[in-house]
C-alpha cells in the first residue's frame, strides 16, 4: 500500500473561511469510519491538507496543499467523482 493515511474532519478553509471536508495528513488520529490508524507520515507528508468541497451530488472540487510548498497560497486542483 502506497496510500498516505490521514484524518477526516469538517473544517473551515484556509482559502476562504468557509466550511470544507479537510483530510489532514498531519493527524492521521483522525481517522475516519473504517480507516485503519496507520503509521504517522513524515516531512513532507506531514504538511499536507486536501479541502474539499461537494459542487454536486457525487462530485467534489478539491484543493491540495503542502506547507514546504506554500500552503494554500500555492495549491493544486483537483476533482473527486463517484463512480456507481
Amino acid at each position: 500500500e502506497n496510500a498516505r493515511p490521514f484524518g477526516i474532519r469538517q473544517a473551515l478553509s484556509r482559502v476562504d473561511g468557509r466550511p470544507c471536508i479537510c483530510l489532514d495528513y498531519s493527524n492521521p488520529a483522525l481517522a475516519a469510519i473504517g480507516q485503519k490508524k496507520k503509521k504517522d507520515n513524515v516531512f513532507p507528508f506531514s504538511g499536507m491538507r486536501d479541502e474539499l468541497r461537494e459542487v454536486r451530488p457525487g462530485m467534489y472540487i478539491g484543493l491540495g496543499s503542502m506547507t514546504i510548498t506554500g500552503g494554500p497560497y500555492n495549491s493544486a486542483l483537483f476533482v473527486l467523482e463517484r463512480v456507481e
